[in-house]
């Protein structure tokens, strides 16, 4: 039969006080009736270690999340300037607005959507048509 899974407060005073003590997780494990990963991840939970996968992890995230707010502003910038373009007026003012949302990086998609265009008729008025 496997060994329970939760611990309890006093399972991890235990755990703690003979880690200190110099006992091995090996020790430990048959002493508190758990598996020694499992008192080897919990020891760890405790001392709220970091590994190196988490760190990276969390770096990773950190550096996604910049990634995205820079698109979104992006995608605001390119916004403003084809809602500006286009409060001027229809007709040239929209090729003008298109063509600069187009500079700044927006897809045919996104500039549609703004317009309430198919991403389609924008690369149509895009090329001229």
């Amino acid at each position: 039969m496997a060994p329970p899974l939760r611990f309890t407060p006093r399972e991890d005073r235990l755990i703690l006080a003979m880690v200190k003590t110099g006992y091995t997780m090996r020790e430990i494990a048959e002493r508190i009736g758990k598996t020694k990963s499992q008192v080897i991840g919990r020891y760890h939970r405790l001392r709220s270690t970091v590994f190196p996968c988490d760190e990276a992890r969390r770096d990773r995230e950190i550096q996604e999340r910049a990634e995205r707010q820079v698109e979104q502003r992006r995608i605001a910038n390119t916004t403003a300037i084809i809602l500006r373009e286009v409060r001027r007026g229809r007709g040239p003012h929209h090729r003008v607005a298109i063509k600069r949302a187009r500079q700044n990086g927006a897809t045919f998609a996104l500039i549609g959507n703004i317009l309430g265009l198919s991403p389609e008729r924008v690369r149509q008025i895009h090329n001229g048509g």
